[in-house]
């Protein structure tokens, strides 16, 4: 009895120290710091992909695929980098990104459709490598954070590049596999495709850019079939591990 007691009483003396303990001004300059520049990661990867969405309409010829190069390899960048806490993951992923940024550029210099097949294909690697590692540290978080949220919505945003790049590698190899009902044929722009990938992703479905082939087809279901089953998980997760703040009586 007295053994119990006595871990109670320290207890409370432990939780008085807490409370009355100041902060040292250190850690309360430190602590915002991070916290901004943690979200910063993931700032820049949306970023990076508006500005994919709004330049390109806007550009065509040598000078659109330029652009569509450096926003690309900016995209890939700030994917990476929101893994770049651990060291040792973002090395391994430091692999497909570099394949994919030399085949990209080397594209540019040589002709034909080997390196930017190559590059789509590595690309989707490197995408699909981070959304995975995002994805299981959101069931590592023991409440909902702001980092939290950020990084479910960068999940959302880096699984529609992930099939982006996939359908991108498809319509080079098998030309036509994508169909713009909109335009007057020829290849699709990457933008283009990244819009269908976002709209078969949200299941909205507008019908001016159609899978033609069986290969095509199936690969809309399934990914239809991920973010259904993604939103899904999340809402679910992120109800879990929600902690609702209790304030004090007066």
């Amino acid at each position: 009895m007295e053994n119990e007691f006595l871990r109670v009483y320290q207890r409370g003396v432990e939780a008085i120290r807490e409370k009355r303990e100041p902060v040292p001004i250190g850690t309360r300059i430190k602590a915002p710091i991070l916290r901004i520049l943690a979200q910063s990661k993931f700032l820049a990867l949306w970023v990076t992909f508006v500005l994919l969405m709004v330049l390109t309409p806007f550009t065509s010829g040598p000078i659109g695929t330029m652009v569509v190069s450096i926003i690309f390899s900016l995209i890939l960048v700030s994917g990476i980098l929101t893994v770049s806490d651990d060291r040792r993951l973002l090395f391994i992923g430091l692999i497909p990104l570099t394949i994919a940024l030399v085949t990209r550029w080397s594209s540019l210099l040589v002709a034909g459709v080997e390196l930017q097949s190559v590059s789509s294909l590595f690309g989707m690697l490197t995408f699909g490598y981070v959304t995975i590692l995002v994805f299981s540290s959101l069931f590592k978080a023991k409440e909902v954070t702001s980092i939290v949220i950020w990084q479910a919505i960068s999940v959302y945003l880096l699984i529609g590049l992930t099939w982006a790049s996939l359908f991108t590698f498809v319509e080079i190899m098998v030309p036509g596999s994508l169909n713009d009902t909109s335009s007057s044929g020829g290849p699709l722009a990457y933008s283009t495709i990244v819009y269908y990938s976002f709209v078969t992703l949200a299941t909205l479905g507008y019908g001016d850019i159609v899978p033609t082939t069986s290969i095509t087809r199936g690969l809309a279901v399934l990914e239809v079939l991920t973010g259904v089953l993604f939103m899904a998980i999340l809402i679910s997760r992120l109800v879990g591990v929600w902690k609702p703040s209790t304030g004090k009586k007066l």
